[in-house]
């Protein structure tokens, strides 16, 4: 008889184990990302704004995300170009960038938040004189 118990009470807490887990395990689902630039081929030394659309699978706006822009030119290193981009609701990102010589370009949009799995997006840009 002790067996049995011993048996049933572990099988019990088991479930209960399996079950607390798997509510307080948190997954994390994709992010749809939809990133842009103002002027499709901005003029060198003149401010052009990146703007980023967020949501979730069921098109749910995403306002709380850590989002960063890095620009660099293609065929040469110009350094460490970051920006932070600024929430302004709704599931939208923004920030300005400066290119500062004509030439090909690269921009990539990083983006993490709580649940969501971490994102990139790349932009190529022709820059113009």
């Amino acid at each position: 008889m002790r067996v049995r118990f011993f048996v049933w009470l572990l099988l019990i807490l088991s479930c209960v184990g399996v079950l607390t887990f798997a509510f307080l395990l948190e997954r994390n689902v994709p992010a749809l990302m939809q990133a842009s630039l103002d002027q499709p081929s901005p003029k060198a030394q003149r401010d052009v704004a990146l703007l980023l659309h967020l949501t979730d699978p069921e098109g749910a706006p995403i306002d709380s995300a850590s989002v960063l822009s890095h620009t660099n030119m293609i065929t040469m290193n110009m350094g460490e170009n970051k920006q932070q981009l600024q929430s302004v609701g709704q599931g939208n990102y923004l920030t300005h960038l400066q290119f500062s010589m004509v030439g090909s370009w690269f921009v990539t949009v990083s983006v993490h938040a709580n649940g969501i799995v971490p994102a990139q997006q790349k932009l190529f840009v022709n820059v113009t004189s």
